[in-house]
């Protein structure tokens, strides 16, 4: 369950669940999300989608290889010791984690390197007309990608 705790009426919900839920003594996790914000989320999958029917690979490829690796590793790789054999490993973290200041970065640099590297110039959050032809041209293009 989610609780907006800046809004009083959440805070009351909160309140009464933390307490119903320490009555039962019942195991709980408690995280606090300071993530992206939605339409962050679908800038990013718009643009991403765009890069993806532009160059002519799968989504989830442009958005690993172009999008976490190659523009923004410093953000996305990390390296795990692998528990059985004590290899050093990179894995990719999840976006989600990101808050909505690392996102914004994440996405600044993302079209950066589009536009110097791939050569594609990707819109900005603003530009709604061309926001809306790449909406269109991805639901064109969905089944390649």
């Amino acid at each position: 369950m989610k609780y907006n705790l800046s809004k009083s009426i959440d805070r009351e919900r909160f309140k009464r669940r933390c307490n119903e839920l320490f009555e039962k003594r019942s195991f709980v996790e408690l995280k606090d999300k300071t993530s992206r914000t939605l339409r962050q989320n679908n800038y990013l999958h718009l643009i991403i989608g765009y890069l993806a029917s532009e160059v002519g690979v799968p989504l989830e490829y442009a958005k690993n290889e172009y999008y976490k690796k190659a523009a923004n590793g410093e953000l996305f790789i990390r390296t795990m010791t692998d528990p059985v054999t004590g290899a050093q490993t990179l894995t990719l973290c999840s976006s989600a984690a990101l808050t909505a200041e690392e996102m914004r970065i994440s996405i600044d640099r993302f079209r950066e390197w589009s536009s110097s590297v791939a050569g594609i110039y990707l819109p900005e959050a603003g530009e709604d007309a061309f926001l809306r032809e790449i909406e269109i041209e991805i639901q064109r293009n969905e089944k390649y990608l």
